[in-house]
Formats: structure tokens, C-alpha cells, sequence
């Protein structure tokens, strides 16, 4: 889990800067910067009322992180799939940002359709973080509702589902609203300068990426007494390919999203080759792996035309 940090260097900036601020961090490959529009605040006033759809560790604390971008966000409404992982992120949220949270029994929603719920809560913003195979549906359904959306990844698993949320998103850009992706390293300040350094060619010309994603398994709950197979299944989503699209659209992404941004975000036919498995020693390859042991961090290796055989690499660890 990413920790429960402000992103934003000044925690006092007025609200609308915050949406602006936002805006302007939303993939820059699907929307780019849009103008903050007149509605941003609830009722004309200086608070941003926040939902929360899905309650595990990631989306209690992009809640956190949600908060800690200013006095005056209050998280008012919740919804998820199980009543005991509601409950554990309520409790919790109101424990350590008691003087934010909203959430009385009434707005906290349990079942299939209870991001509609949510949605229907007066809220500015929507925070989206269930069992990755929802996403689509709940990101389209979002900005119907004329919401701003933070997304957590992957935004989709399939092709269908990334063609609904491109669809979603161009209609975010036609109303103004904000669709902000979890692709949290793309709001790291270390990874931003390095970057912003390739980009100015302080390693040449890239002309082959590697990236890996060394990780530990996720935890894996026990069946309890009475849950049905598919409960089961939710309840141990990570572990099913058609809620969470498997490893690589669960945390590989993350490299291969720092591959894409260091090739200029070009879109893979303009870049080279994408491949898994041996290295493809041509302009803008990518390759990628995973590997499993008890720690987590991600390598990027270059290979530019200043350095050719020799690989310029870029560790990246979670903070603690």
C-alpha cells in the first residue's frame, strides 16, 4: 500500500487550485490539462464532499490521501460489496481523520449496486477503488453522475472494458469534470525529476527498456463457513483473473506505465516493440518480468545511445 501522504506541496491552496492541480495530473495520454469548471464545490461552498466505492487498504487510504489534500474535504458516503470490510475502513477512517469524515449509518451502502448509492449522496468527487473487473462500469456511471473520479489501477482488464473507460473519459473531457489515474509514480517527486532528466536527455536516446516488478503475494483469506463460490472469490479477488486481470495489470502495470512515460507516452506502435520475455535490442523496446520474493520494488534499466550496452537503472521501493 501507497502511504496516506499529501501530494500536494501546499495543504492551504484554495480548492479550486486543488481540482486544478488534479486536472492537470490526469493521464496526460488520455485527457490532459481541462479547465476547472464553475461547479467544482458543493453547494458554492468551500468543501468537497468525497465517496469511497470499495473498502479495502488501497481505498481507505486514497480516502486518507483524499483528506490530507485539505481541511475543508469531508468523506461522507462509503459503499462496498462486504459489510466486515466497510466496517474495518469506517471505523478506521473516523479514528484517524475524525473531524473530516461524514459517515452516518444512511450513507454507507453494501451490495452490487451501491456505487449508484454513493453517487446519488450529493458528492463532488468519487474515489474508485473495488475489485479491478468493476472499474469500468462504476468510472462510466461516475461521470454521467457529473462527478470528478480518482481511479485506482488498472483502469481496465479487458479490451472492452479500457474501450468503456476511454469512452468515459472523453465525455469527462466534454464536461470539464477530472479523471485522475492510481498510477501513483507518475506523483512521486523523485520519479518525477528523473524523468524530467531522460526526457532532457541526460542518458542519450533511449533505445531499449527492461522493467521489473519484484513483489510478494498477496495474502490469501480462508473460505469462511456458509460463503458461497463466488463470495470466495470476491473476497480473494487478487487471485481471480476476471476481477483483477492477473499480475501484470495488477503491478506490473506500475513499470510498464514508467516505460510509457519514459518513451514520451507514445502510443506502442509509434514506440518500437513491447514484449515479454528476452530483450528486443531495437528503438524503444520494452521488455518486462515479475518475480516474487518477501520485499517489494520495481527496476527500470535503460539502454540509451550514451551508454548502449550498458543499462542506466532506476530502483523504486514503496515507502514504509
Amino acid at each position: 500500500m501507497h502511504p496516506a501522504r499529501n501530494t500536494h506541496a501546499d495543504a492551504s491552496m484554495p480548492r479550486r487550485e486543488f481540482l486544478k492541480s488534479s486536472a492537470l495530473l490526469t493521464s496526460a495520454a488520455t485527457l490532459g490539462p481541462m479547465a476547472v469548471p464553475a461547479h467544482a464545490h458543493a453547494g458554492g461552498s468551500d468543501v468537497i464532499k468525497v465517496g469511497l466505492v470499495g473498502c479495502g487498504g488501497r481505498g481507505t487510504e486514497a480516502a486518507i490521501n483524499a483528506m490530507n489534500a485539505g481541511g475543508d474535504v469531508r468523506l461522507v458516503a462509503l459503499a462496498d460489496l462486504f459489510k466486515e470490510r466497510l466496517e474495518t475502513s469506517r471505523n478506521h477512517l473516523l479514528k484517524v481523520m475524525p473531524h473530516q469524515c461524514d459517515l452516518p449509518s444512511d450513507r454507507c451502502f453494501l451490495g452490487f449496486d451501491a456505487y449508484e448509492k454513493v453517487l446519488a449522496c450529493g458528492i463532488d468527487v468519487v474515489l474508485i477503488t473495488p475489485a479491478s473487473h468493476f472499474s469500468p462500469t462504476m468510472v462510466h456511471a461516475a461521470i454521467a453522475a457529473g462527478k470528478h473520479v480518482f481511479c485506482e489501477k488498472p483502469h481496465g482488464i479487458d479490451v472492452p472494458g479500457l474501450k468503456a473507460i476511454m469512452a468515459a473519459c472523453e465525455e469527462a473531457r466534454s464536461k470539464s469534470l477530472s479523471v485522475v489515474s492510481g498510477l501513483c509514480w507518475r506523483y512521486d517527486p523523485g520519479v518525477r525529476e528523473t524523468m524530467k532528466r531522460v526526457h532532457d536527455g541526460a542518458i542519450g536516446q533511449i533505445v531499449a527498456i527492461q522493467e521489473n516488478y519484484v513483489s510478494q503475494p498477496y495474502i490469501v483469506r480462508d473460505r469462511k463457513p456458509g460463503q458461497s463460490e463466488l463470495e470466495y472469490q470476491l473476497w480473494n479477488w487478487y487471485h481471480f483473473n476476471w476481477l483483477s486481470g492477473d499480475q501484470t495489470t495488477q503491478q506490473l502495470v506500475h513499470s510498464l506505465d514508467k516505460a510509457s512515460w519514459a518513451l514520451g507516452d507514445r502510443p506502442p506502435r509509434h514506440a518500437g516493440a513491447w514484449e515479454a520475455g528476452r530483450p528486443a535490442w531495437i528503438l524503444g523496446s520494452v521488455t518486462s518480468s515479475i518475480t516474487r520474493p518477501s520485499s517489494s520494488s520495481t527496476t527500470t534499466a535503460f539502454v540509451s545511445s550514451a551508454t548502449r550496452a550498458t543499462r542506466k537503472t532506476v530502483t523504486s521501493r514503496p515507502r514504509t
